[in-house]
């Protein structure tokens, strides 16, 4: 992550940052000016409080938060036959 907000090259750390937390509840991104995390998007059926209840640091929440969009066939087919034909992570 981002260290006391700092870039990570100050710190001594390699890459950028991360850029996305993907939960079963939401999708999170990154403010790039204080990097700090922001929601970006709720699941279909989770509401904003859920979400925060859930999460363990502090998250700016937008004016509207947008719903994630569901997967489409070809999106589902290639995670179930391509990335996790076993089930290791699907159920």
């Amino acid at each position: 992550g981002f260290v006391g907000g700092r870039p990570r090259r100050e710190t001594g750390l390699r890459g950028d940052g991360p850029h996305r937390i993907i939960t079963d509840k939401a999708i999170l991104g990154f403010d790039p000016e204080r990097r700090g995390a922001v929601l970006l998007s709720a699941h279909p059926g989770v509401s904003v409080d859920d979400i925060l209840a859930s999460t363990g640091f502090e998250l700016e929440i937008p004016g509207e938060v947008a719903i994630t969009p569901l997967p489409t066939e070809e999106e589902l087919r290639l995670l179930r036959e391509a990335i996790d034909p076993n089930g290791a992570y699907l159920h």
